[in-house]
């Protein structure tokens, strides 16, 4: 996927969220097959789209937590949105994920 165009370049910074509650969804919205992971609190430490890199987004997620599973990850979703130059790239997800007790966070997901 790739967001953009010739309007003005996207800067954003967040550091310190959190919620109540939440959701992970893997797969399209809608579609057969997608799942949807509730979680009873997160924690965001950072979301960034910084100068430095203008078509990523940045994410530190310190926990989500779902009874005693804990994920937390650091994701770089890289080349999403439309760089200065104008050259697409291809769109990638680089990620370092931990997530302790996954089968319970999964029987909720259904």
């Amino acid at each position: 996927m790739f967001l953009g165009g010739s309007g003005p370049t996207l800067l954003l910074e967040a550091n310190g969220i959190s919620s109540l509650a939440g959701a992970l969804r893997i797969g399209e919205l809608g579609r057969e097959g997608t799942l949807l992971l509730p979680f009873d609190t997160v924690a965001i430490a950072h979301i960034a789209v910084s100068p430095e890199s203008p078509g990523d987004l940045v994410l530190q997620v310190t926990s989500a937590r779902t009874g005693a599973a804990v994920l937390s990850c650091e994701a770089v979703f890289a080349n999403i949105f439309a760089a200065p130059s104008g050259k697409a790239a291809p769109s990638t997800l680089q990620m370092e994920l931990q997530w302790t007790s996954f089968g319970g966070a999964l029987g909720r997901g259904f």
